[in-house]
C-alpha cells in the first residue's frame, strides 16, 4: 500500500523532548532599588538569553543603575557579548559625556544620555561585526535588547527588538516599550527602502524582528547607513520622570510576553509580591507559569522594585496557603473518584479544575500559576507507568519517519470488564448482533488513554533530536459524532500528543453540496485548538474511493479541494489517478486493490503471476503511465496543484477566508500577510452549470471562464486593499467543475 503524504509543512523548531527547567537566579539591592532575576532554557535546545544587572554605574554614576535582557537567536554569541560590554560602550562614548557642572560630578543631561545610548548600540554593533566568526559567516547570531537606565530623577527605557520593559505605577501599567516587528508601518517602510520585503510578518520571510544587534546577513545593503538596513541596531529610547508612586519595572524576553500581556504579568507579579519578598522566587513563579501557559522559548525576566513596591500581606499569605491546601485536596479527590476506572492522566485533572470556579487564583496566572502544586500532588499519587514503547523504538531505530496510530480510542477497556450498556434495554443479550446496538462506554476512550498517546509522543521526540529528522505522529480515532473528542488528540497547550488526528470530515459526509463541504471544513477549523495544524483526506483504506462513493465526475473537484485547503493534504493511493473500487464480497477490500501503474500484466504492480487482491479491470485505461501523457488528466491536474502548492507561499501556508457557499458552490481564498497575491477557489459540487454571465468580478476587473485544462489564470486588482466582491451569478463553472484564480 502506498500512501502519499503531501508536504507536512509545519516548522516544529529546535525543541527538546522535555523542557529544561533548571533556573539561573540572581538578586541585589542598592540606590533605593531591589532586583531579582530568573532565566530558564525551557524547550529550546540551547539557552540564548542573557542579562545585565548593575547597581552603581562606574565613572561617577554610582547612584545610577542599569538592567537589561538580551534575547539571542541563531546562537548566543551576540547576546552574551552584549550582556558584558554594552554598558561600557554606552557610558564610554563621547556623546554620553557632559561638561562638568560647577561644584558637582560629571552627570550627563537627558539628551546626552539618549544620544549616548544610541551611539553605544551602533558602536557595539559595528565592533562585533569585526569578530572573525561573525565576519566570515560561521556565526550568524543576533540578539534583541531591552533595558532601563535608572538615574535619581529619570528612568530611561531602551528597546531594540521585541523584548519588552514595563513600568507599573500607582496600581496600573504606566509605560511599555513597543515591539519592533517587520509589519509595523515605519519598520516595513525601512525594510522595503533597503530592497527587502516583509513576508509572513518576517524580514524576507525569515527574521521575526526588524531591529537587533548582530544579524549581519541583514546589514549588507550597499549605500545604506547602519540605521537604514533591513535590520537596524538603532534603539528606541524614552525617558520618564521618576515618581513616588513607581512600584516596579519588569524586563523580559518574548518567551514571557508571548503568553502574558502587560497587564496580566504586572497583576501576577503584584499578587506574588504580596505573598513573598524574595524577588528571585517571584521571578521563578513567573517563568514556571509561562512554561505552563505554553511558552516554548527561552525565558528570562528581571524584576526591579522601587521603595513603593507591594509589601507582603498577612491576609494574602493566608489566602494563598488556603488555595494551595484546597488544590491539594481537590486533586486527591479527583484521582480517588477516578481510581475505579484507572488512574486519570494529568490533562484530565487539569480539565476538571479548569472548568471549576476556583477563587483566589493568582490574577494573570490563573490555574497555570499553581500548576506546580497540582503536579506535585499528581506525581505523589500516580504510580510509575512502565511503557517503554519498544516496538516504536525498534522501527524508529531503523529510520522510519514516523507513525500513524489507528483506532486509538480502543487502546484501553474499563478494568471492571462489565458488559456494555444496550441501546434497547428490552433486547436480550443473545439477540445483540450488531456493534451499533451497544453503547461503547467501557471499551472506548477510557481514562488513561491520553497518557499512552503522550508516552508515544515522548518516544517519538527522543528520536527527533537530530536536525532535519523530526518524527511525525498521527492518530486515527474517527470520532464521527464528537469533534471535541477528536481534537483532544492534538494534546493541550501544555502537553503535545499527535501532530494531528486524521480528519475524515470530507469522507464522512452523507450529502454532497457546497453547503455540506463548507460545514465539513468549518467544523474542523473552528474546533481545532489554537496554534495547531489542520489536515484533510478525501480517501482512506476504510472508505469507498471517490469515484465509487460519489461519482467519477467528482474526482477532480475533490482533489482540487484537498490540495488548496490550508494544512496537510493526505492522499490515499490511487485517488490521484481516479481509481475505482473492485467488486468484492468482503466489505473491507474493494478500495484496497493494487495500484495501477501501467497497462501491463497486473497493472505493473507485481511481476508475479497474480496479486493477493485482483487488479481492477479498468487498469489499461486508468493508470499512471497513460495519465502522465495527457495534459488534461486527473494525474496532471494533481501534479500541477502540488507544484503550485509547493511554489506559492499563500497556497503553502497562507490564511483561508470563506467567500461564498450554497447548495452547489463553495468559494474561498488563500492569502498571506505581506504578499499581494491572492488565490480564489471556485468549486462546483452541483450537477449543472446554471450561472449566466461569463466573468468573475474582483473589484472592477473581470476574468473570463476557466476550465480544468488551464489551472491558473491571472487578473489585476484595482487597489491593493480592494474588497473581494463575488456574485455567484457572475461565475461560469462546469458541473462538478473547479476554477482557481490568481491575482497579480
Amino acid at each position: 500500500m502506498k500512501v502519499l503524504l503531501i508536504q507536512y509543512c509545519i516548522n516544529m523548531g529546535a525543541f527538546l523532548d522535555k523542557p529544561k527547567t533548571e533556573k539561573h537566579n540572581a538578586h541585589g539591592a542598592g540606590n533605593g532599588l531591589r532586583y531579582g532575576l530568573s532565566s530558564m532554557q525551557g524547550w529550546r535546545v540551547e539557552m540564548e538569553d542573557a542579562h545585565t544587572a548593575v547597581v552603581g554605574i562606574p565613572h561617577g554614576l554610582e547612584d545610577w543603575s542599569f538592567f537589561a535582557v538580551y534575547d539571542g537567536h541563531a546562537g548566543s554569541r551576540v547576546a552574551n557579548y552584549c550582556s558584558t560590554h554594552l554598558l561600557e560602550h554606552i557610558t564610554n562614548n563621547e556623546d554620553f559625556r557632559a561638561t562638568e557642572k560647577p561644584g558637582s560630578a560629571l552627570e550627563p543631561s537627558v539628551e546626552n544620555v539618549k544620544s549616548g545610548i544610541r551611539t553605544g548600540f551602533l558602536k557595539i554593533d559595528e565592533y562585533m561585526r569585526n569578530f572573525a566568526d561573525l565576519r566570515n559567516g560561521m556565526d550568524r547570531s543576533g540578539s534583541t535588547a531591552v533595558g532601563v537606565m535608572i538615574s535619581p530623577e529619570h528612568v530611561y527605557f531602551i528597546n531594540c527588538g521585541d523584548s519588552r520593559a514595563v513600568l507599573y505605577r500607582n496600581g496600573q501599567v504606566c509605560f511599555s516599550t513597543q515591539d519592533h516587528k517587520p509589519c509595523n508601518p515605519r519598520e516595513k517602510e525601512r525594510i522595503q527602502n533597503a530592497g527587502g520585503s516583509v513576508m509572513i510578518q518576517r524580514v524576507n520571510g525569515s527574521l521575526a524582528v526588524s531591529r537587533a544587534l548582530g544579524d549581519y546577513d541583514y546589514k549588507c545593503v550597499d549605500g545604506k547607513g547602519p540605521t537604514e538596513q533591513l535590520v537596524s541596531p538603532e534603539p528606541e529610547v524614552c525617558e520618564i520622570l521618576r515618581a513616588e508612586e513607581d512600584e516596579f519595572i519588569i524586563l523580559a524576553c518574548d518567551g514571557i510576553w508571548d503568553v502574558m500581556s502587560n497587564e496580566e504579568l504586572c497583576e501576577f507579579v503584584k499578587s506574588r509580591l504580596e505573598v513573598s519578598n524574595d524577588l528571585e522566587t517571584v521571578c521563578n513563579w513567573v517563568v514556571d507559569t509561562c512554561l505552563h501557559k505554553g511558552s516554548r522559548d527561552n525565558m528570562s525576566i528581571v524584576l526591579v522594585c522601587f521603595s513603593n513596591a507591594p509589601k507582603v500581606s498577612e491576609e494574602a499569605v493566608k489566602k494563598d496557603a488556603e488555595l494551595d491546601k484546597y488544590l491539594e485536596s481537590r486533586v486527591e479527590e479527583i484521582m480517588e473518584k477516578s481510581g475505579e476506572e484507572g488512574m486519570p492522566d494529568l490533562a484530565h485533572v487539569i480539565r476538571i479544575l479548569t472548568a471549576e470556579n476556583i477563587p483566589n487564583l493568582p490574577p494573570g496566572g490563573g490555574l497555570a500559576g499553581k500548576r506546580n502544586i497540582i503536579e506535585n500532588v499528581y506525581t505523589r499519587l500516580n504510580p510509575h507507568r512502565d511503557n517503554e514503547g519498544d516496538i516504536i523504538k525498534f522501527w524508529l531505530g531503523k529510520g522510519v519517519d514516523g507513525f500513524s496510530f489507528g483506532a486509538v480510542k480502543f487502546l484501553l477497556e474499563a478494568t471492571h470488564l462489565r458488559d456494555e450498556p444496550r441501546v434497547d434495554k428490552s433486547r436480550k443479550g443473545e439477540n445483540i448482533t450488531a456493534y451499533s446496538q451497544l453503547y461503547h462506554d467501557y471499551t472506548t476512550t477510557q481514562v488513561g488513554l491520553h497518557d499512552i498517546i503522550r508516552s508515544f509522543r515522548h518516544t517519538m521526540n527522543e528520536f527527533s533530536r537530530e536536525p532535519g529528522r523530526y518524527r511525525f505522529m498521527g492518530s486515527d480515532d474517527d470520532e464521527k459524532e464528537d469533534i471535541g473528542a477528536t481534537m483532544m488528540y492534538y494534546g493541550t497547550t501544555f502537553i503535545q500528543e499527535a501532530d494531528f488526528p486524521f480528519n475524515f470530515n470530507l469522507i464522512n459526509m452523507k450529502n454532497l453540496s457546497g453547503n455540506s463541504i463548507f460545514e465539513a471544513v468549518d467544523s474542523w477549523m473552528k474546533n481545532m485548538p489554537a496554534g495547531k495544524w489542520p489536515n484533510w483526506a478525501v480517501g482512506s483504506p476504510n472508505a469507498a474511493r471517490i469515484s465509487t462513493r460519489i461519482g467519477k465526475e467528482y474526482i477532480n473537484v475533490m482533489n482540487m479541494l484537498l490540495l488548496t485547503l490550508p494544512g496537510t493534504p493526505v492522499t490515499y493511493y490511487g485517488e490521484e489517478i481516479g481509481m475505482e473500487n473492485i467488486a468484492s464480497e468482503n466489505a473491507t477490500l474493494p478500495e484496497k486493490s493494487p495500484m495501477q501503474w501501467d497497462g501491463k500484466v497486473n497493472a505493473g504492480f507485481t511481476e508475479g503471476n497474480s496479486s493477493w487482491l485482483p487488479v481492477n479491470s479498468n487498469y489499461q485505461s486508468i493508470n499512471v503511465e497513460i495519465q502522465s501523457t495527457w495534459s488534461n488528466s486527473t494525474l496532471s491536474l494533481y501534479r500541477a496543484l502540488t507544484l503550485l502548492r509547493n511554489n506559492e507561499l499563500p497556497m503553502n501556508r497562507g490564511w483561508m477566508c470563506y467567500i461564498w457557499n450554497d447548495s452547489n458552490v463553495f468559494v474561498f481564498v488563500r492569502e498571506l500577510d505581506g504578499l499581494d497575491r491572492v488565490f480564489m477557489m471556485v468549486l462546483n459540487f452541483g450537477q449543472e452549470a446554471k450561472w449566466k454571465n461569463n466573468a468573475v468580478r474582483f473589484g472592477e476587473d473581470q476574468v473570463s471562464k476557466i476550465t480544468l485544462q488551464k489551472i491558473v489564470i491571472q487578473f489585476s486588482i484595482c487597489s491593493k486593499n480592494v474588497q473581494l466582491v463575488l456574485s455567484v451569478l457572475d461565475v461560469i463553472n462546469d458541473p462538478c467543475g473547479s476554477c482557481l484564480y490568481k491575482s497579480r
